[in-house]
């Protein structure tokens, strides 16, 4: 019975961060600042090609801000998602604008359930 209850459990965790993820995907191609801090965790690693920085919440919202700003997206489209022995996840996707196309990493991490975004990465394709 405990095998059980902890597939489901398992499950549960894999359809959640997976409904995020997909929530994440609409919110990339909206734009939607708001949407995406929220579910951001205290402190982001964003590295841009070779330069990586780690910003805090309000810090990591400006920046993205800024990016979507400079390379307006045109699409956003998850093309793989995993999950780590940790209970951790991540989503590659392709962030498409008219300046440049990125290839895009989000890792999430498990806070006690609640799934936030721990790292971005946009490599130039």
């Amino acid at each position: 019975m405990k095998k059980y209850a902890l597939l489901f459990l398992g499950t549960l965790l894999s359809l959640t961060v997976f409904g995020q993820e997909q929530k994440l995907e609409t919110a990339f191609k909206q734009a939607d600042i708001s949407f995406i801090k929220a579910h951001l965790n205290q402190k982001i690693e964003i590295i841009v090609e070779d330069d990586t920085k780690v910003y805090s919440n309000q810090e990591a919202s400006a920046f993205l801000d800024s990016f979507f700003k400079k390379y307006p997206v045109a699409d956003f489209k998850i093309i793989h998602k995993g999950n780590s022995k940790e209970g951790n996840s991540f989503a590659v996707a392709t962030y498409v604008s008219k300046q440049k196309n990125f290839r895009t990493t989000v890792t999430f991490k498990n806070e006690q359930g609640d799934f936030r975004i721990n790292s971005l990465n946009f490599s130039e394709e």
